[in-house]
């Protein structure tokens, strides 16, 4: 089996928009709440009012309960799909937290340091005591290890591949 760049080009584009998206997402939360709260506070439509007079001017105008009601569902579909890109981006979040955690300590500052904070080798090599070309094989050793903890042991290197034998 063939390791998958592609998923580790998109890993390494994860880790460089992490911050970004960190940010993002704590944004979301409090917009996401706020509309909410003006969902829940969108004032009850007015009630039709019955009259012996003659009414219709003749045009059709919504009436105010349908405009209301136009409102409210613009509003609901508009946090539906905040809800959803909220998610998507906190379980990408969450999934490149673990991977990282499951790394050695020395691993997870280089994957941090060089893919999440973007630094030079020198101050990488630096930062966790390590020579710069050792740096950078653990850097794509840990990366090549996310890769199969984020997209399963399918896309992996055929080493780390522990699911598929003679037999599978």
């Amino acid at each position: 089996m063939q390791y998958n760049d592609s998923c580790e080009k998109i890993l390494l584009g994860w880790l460089s928009n992490y911050i970004n998206w960190s940010i993002y997402v704590q944004n979301q939360e409090a917009v996401i709440h706020d509309l909410q709260t003006e969902i829940a506070l969108e004032a009850a439509p007015k009630t039709t009012h019955y009259s012996f007079e003659p009414g219709g001017a003749g045009w059709n105008k919504p009436s105010p309960e349908e405009a209301a009601f136009e409102r409210k569902e613009v509003k609901q579909r508009q946090l539906n799909e905040m809800k959803i890109r909220y998610k998507k981006l906190t379980t990408r979040l969450e999934n490149i937290d673990r991977s990282m955690a499951a790394l050695s300590g020395t691993d997870e500052q280089i994957v941090r340091q060089r893919g999440i904070y973007r630094k030079k080798w020198e101050a990488i090599a630096a930062y966790v005591h390590c020579d710069e070309s050792l740096c950078r094989k653990r850097y794509h050793r840990a990366i090549r290890q996310m890769v199969c903890m984020i997209f399963g042991p399918s896309v992996g290197p055929s080493q780390a591949n522990l699911f598929s034998g003679p037999g599978n």
